[in-house]
């Protein structure tokens, strides 16, 4: 490590720094409006919205221009939404989805012996740190289907090459306006006066990061839709926001899993029945069994005695806070739960649909 950093003046490093900080405080704002299109369709946020988060990444290089530059901003911002918790941190694995799509660029780099000069390298890095930042997420979390994979990875592929033509463009303005020129003026031998300044910068700028996640980070619910269908056939469609507003119940239990940790804590939600009866009464007398859907194209049979008696709810929030969507590693925005049965097999995850038959 101690190597690479030699490699970079104070200025390249302030520069990392606030690459990788712009990019993680955007989130906050970014993701919410991302949902608004991508819950609908089941596409990970980070997928769609990933080319504005890869544009830092690649301005970063091309204002440095230094072999290693991309994985010290991607190890920054990994380093960040670990210990600030931001949106999107995916804990500890953070250090490998956020790191890789920056190692990811360097590799395109040296391979094509380009700098970000051109709009070709910079689409190019874009996209393949894009894809490669959805692809370690799908490793870690999700594991759809190979055809579905298929859909996010072009969506993934599309945003980043989006991104990476607008770090081309922004890096045209900064030189047009010589913004970038002042990186040569600095010398070597000077450069121990702009330890100060480079570390206030930093430090202001972790600081409106940490603020952003606190006042910004909501259990954001726009953009998440059940949809209610009978034999296949559309019934109704509910937002989110609907099923929130109606009479929850909060209740302890534990969820039991052969894969990973058993998961306790104070679940809320709506009973299914009422959820049902609200779009057709008719649902509960006509039909025997209730086929639960995720978005990662899990599903799962509930019988008309399962969900008798209260026993299963659509739950949103988990211990007070809201169930977090599968594109940030979460289960939610809204799952089953089956107060009868503590195997999780069931409780279907990433819930989207319920088909009545």
């Amino acid at each position: 490590m101690n190597i690479l950093l030699q490699k970079f003046t104070v200025y390249d490093l302030l520069i990392i720094a606030i690459m990788a900080t712009v990019g993680i405080a955007l989130k906050p704002v970014v993701v919410p409006l991302a949902h608004l299109i991508s819950g609908p369709l089941m596409i990970p946020g980070g997928a769609l919205a990933g080319g504005l988060y890869m544009l830092w990444l690649v301005t970063g290089y091309g204002i440095v221009g230094k072999p290693g530059t991309t994985t010290l901003v991607a190890l920054v911002q990994a380093l960040l939404v670990l210990f600030t918790g931001v949106i999107g941190s995916h804990g500890i694995m953070s250090l490998f989805t956020y790191t890789m799509p920056g190692i990811a660029i360097d590799i395109v780099m040296l391979a094509s012996g380009h700098r970000v000069c051109c709009k070709n390298c910079a689409v190019l890095a874009g996209a393949v740190s894009n894809v490669m930042g959805t692809a370690c997420v799908n490793v870690i979390f999700f594991r759809v289907p190979g055809v579905y994979l298929t859909l996010i990875l072009s969506v993934a592929l599309l945003s980043g090459a989006l991104g990476g033509l607008l770090a081309c463009e922004l890096l045209k303005v900064l030189r047009k306006f010589h913004l970038i020129a002042i990186r040569e003026k600095i010398k070597v031998e000077n450069k121990s006066k702009y330890m100060i300044p480079a570390f206030a910068v930093l430090c202001m700028i972790v600081g409106i990061t940490a603020f952003m996640n606190a006042n910004l980070q909501t259990g954001d619910s726009s953009g998440y839709f059940l949809t209610i269908s009978r034999q296949g056939e559309t019934v109704d469609v509910i937002s989110m926001e609907e099923i929130m507003n109606m009479e929850s119940i909060s209740v302890e239990t534990e969820l039991q899993s052969a894969q990973y940790d058993d998961e306790r804590g104070i679940y809320t939600g709506v009973v299914l029945t009422d959820i049902l009866a609200l779009t057709d009464a008719d649902l509960l007398s006509d039909c025997t069994k209730f086929i639960t859907r995720a978005g990662d194209s899990y599903s799962s049979a509930l019988s008309l005695e399962d969900i008798a008696d209260n026993n299963v709810l659509v739950v949103y929030k988990k211990d007070g806070k809201m169930l977090t969507p599968f594109e940030d590693g979460g289960a939610g925005p809204m799952r089953i739960m089956i107060l009868s049965d503590t195997y999780g097999n069931r409780s279907t995850k990433y819930l989207i649909g319920i088909d009545c038959r």
